[in-house]
C-alpha cells in the first residue's frame, strides 16, 4: 500500500465524517500545525481543498511564507491564515531557563 493512496483514503474518510457531522452548512475552522513540513503541506492543501473548510489557519516555526502562499491560490472558499513565530519568540519558549523554571516553583 502506498503512502499517498493511504493519505486519500483517510482525508476521504475525514471528508465523510466533517460532512455528516456538519450543522446547516456551517463552516469548519481548522489548524494545521507543523505546516511547512511535508505532512503538514499536504495537509494543508487536503483541507483546503475540503468543502466543509471555511477558514484555514497554518502554523510552523520554521518561517515558510510560501506554503501559506501556495495554499491560498487554490480557488475554495476557505481562507486561508498564515502564522508564524518569530526567531525571537522561538529562543524564548527554546530556553532552558524558561522550561525549567515553572518546574521549580511547582507548577506544569
Amino acid at each position: 500500500m502506498s503512502s499517498s493512496s493511504a493519505l486519500q483514503r483517510l482525508a476521504a474518510q475525514f471528508s465523510r465524517q466533517m460532512a455528516s457531522s456538519a450543522g446547516g452548512g456551517i463552516g469548519r475552522k481548522v489548524a494545521v500545525l507543523g505546516a511547512a513540513g511535508g505532512i503538514g503541506q499536504s495537509l494543508s492543501m487536503l483541507m483546503k481543498m475540503n468543502q466543509q473548510v471555511s477558514h484555514l489557519s497554518l502554523y510552523d516555526i520554521a518561517g515558510t511564507p510560501g506554503v501559506g502562499a501556495d495554499v491560498s491560490h487554490i480557488n475554495t472558499r476557505a481562507q486561508v491564515k498564515v502564522r508564524l513565530t518569530d526567531a525571537a519568540t522561538r529562543t524564548a519558549h527554546d530556553s532552558p531557563v524558561c522550561l525549567r523554571r515553572p518546574c521549580n516553583d511547582g507548577y506544569l
